[in-house]
């Protein structure tokens, strides 16, 4: 089994460095002219190499599939199911198992509790109430979405694929908002997409714009200082903010203030003045074009009880029935639950039996999603993988490595704003918080890494340590 390496130049080369000369070029691993070196026996590392970028690009095909929904687009086109998702991610899980990087992420505290939340699916899909209807969601889970925790910090190996990764999230992000307007449809002045069943309904798609567009921005904006990239910016994110809003979902504008409140709050103040510049130019770009009805059904959110529209108000009450039923099948099944996508059912079979009429719908909050169809335990493992992530997310953002504390700002805020979307929503088997830990376990690996060897150039040279704003960049 092979070890994990970050870069092709290992301590040992500084210590055939003169301790009077050291330049930049030194520091970043490159040898000055003159300097006698060690022969280095790279022929043997070159096929684990180049079967590592096999790794990565399969990793990245997948991540760009799972993010943009591209092949449920394809398939609604063709009308047949390849199932590409299943088959990059085979391919995907077999390459790094074959190179042993895997346990990259096996041996993280934070991934092990989100296999601890997949244990407890499993018992919950083998005491469902509907082992049938249980199941397939089971497998999904386990095929493509789990996968994700063992890709990312596998093949994630340096700065340069942690910013492949992050490009392509971007990309994908992007894709999915072009592929939303050539499948859009308005039903009671929502949008709703209907090539991809994903994220059909109104409320899930507004939910993945909102943990993607922080990202879209990033990649944009910041990673790559670009006139092309950013031109594209700046109809990419009004186009995004446009979706939010016709989608009409009350939850998704809740999560968006919130979070731009967040990044107020921690941003420098030459980004909250672009925000405070920008924000109202994308809303004059986009409010003009949003549907009256879904425009309607968002200021709702800010107006009393008695102002609200009826169908407003019957959802709110419907969401109100349906958090109650929720924490009392969790409670009544606190071990097992009802079994994943059983919410439905065993609310509709209580309400017969009370004599009212189900309403069979989902539980709309996806902490109470998890409680009643998983199990009590499955709810603590799922709420502490999430604040582990977030937690280690926040300190990577306070690095004095420039470019990994911008990554871990950037998926900390989309982390943020998920969390308060699915509030709203069910999503207890998405794959959105999975990404953001396999990122966060990502970033803090290459940061220790990058601090070992930081400090071994320092034991090695006699010098002082690093400028904080000079980091030693850590090559592939």
């Amino acid at each position: 089994m092979s070890k994990f390496k970050p870069s092709s130049w290992s301590p040992a080369q500084a210590k055939s460095a003169p301790v009077q000369a050291v330049s930049a070029e030194e520091q970043s691993g490159s040898a000055v002219a003159g300097e006698k070196k060690e022969p280095e026996t790279t022929e043997p590392q070159l096929p684990a190499s180049s079967f590592d970028r096999v790794s990565l690009y399969l990793a990245l095909a997948f991540l760009f599939l799972r993010i943009s929904f591209l092949h449920e687009f394809v398939t609604t086109k063709i009308h047949v199911d390849l199932h590409p998702l299943m088959v990059l991610g085979g391919l995907s899980c077999l390459s790094i198992f074959l190179t042993g990087k895997w346990v990259n992420g096996m041996r993280d505290r934070n991934a092990l509790i989100w296999f601890g939340f997949a244990a407890c699916l499993c018992l919950a899909t083998l005491m469902s109430s509907w082992r049938g209807g249980s199941l397939p969601i089971f497998l999904t889970y386990i095929r493509t979405t789990l996968p994700l925790l063992l890709l990312l910090p596998a093949v994630i190996g340096s700065r340069e694929d942690l910013l492949k990764v992050i490009g392509t999230m971007g990309w994908a992000g992007i894709g999915m908002v072009a592929l939303g307007f050539t499948a859009k449809e308005y039903k009671s002045g929502r949008m709703i997409i209907v090539g991809a069943s994903s994220i059909g309904d109104s409320n899930d798609y507004a939910a993945q714009i909102m943990f993607i567009l922080p990202v879209i921005a990033y990649v944009l904006f910041v990673a790559k200082k670009s006139m092309v990239r950013r031109l594209l910016g700046l109809v990419a994110i009004p186009a995004g903010f446009y979706q939010l809003l016709s989608t009409g979902s009350r939850g998704a504008l809740v999560s968006a203030c919130l979070t731009m409140l967040l990044i107020l709050f921690i941003s420098r103040p030459k980004m909250k003045i672009a925000l405070l510049l920008g924000i109202p130019a994308v809303a004059l770009l986009a409010i003009p074009f949003v549907p009256s009805q879904a425009a309607d059904r968002l200021a709702s959110l800010f107006q009393s009880s008695d102002d609200k529209t009826g169908e407003a108000a019957e959802s709110a009450e419907a969401r109100r029935r349906l958090l109650s039923q929720s924490i009392k099948l969790s409670l009544s099944n606190p071990l097992f639950g009802v079994g994943p996508g059983q919410f439905m059912d065993s609310e509709g079979a209580i309400a017969k039996e009370a004599g009212q009429r189900g309403m069979w719908h989902e539980t709309h909050n996806t902490y109470t999603q998890v409680s009643s169809e998983c199990g009590i335990p499955a709810l603590l493992c799922f709420v502490s993988a999430l604040g582990f992530t977030l937690r280690r997310l926040w300190k990577a953002r306070k690095s004095d490595d420039r470019m990994l504390a911008g990554v871990a700002q950037v998926i900390f805020v989309s982390t943020f704003g998920f969390c308060i979307c699915v509030f709203f929503l069910s999503h207890a088997y998405g794959f959105a918080f999975l990404i953001s830990t396999a990122l966060a376990i990502s970033i803090d690996r290459l940061l220790a890494e990058r601090a070992a060897t930081t400090s071994e150039e320092t034991a090695d040279s006699g010098l002082a340590p690093a400028s904080p704003s000079r980091p030693v960049p850590l090559h592939a």
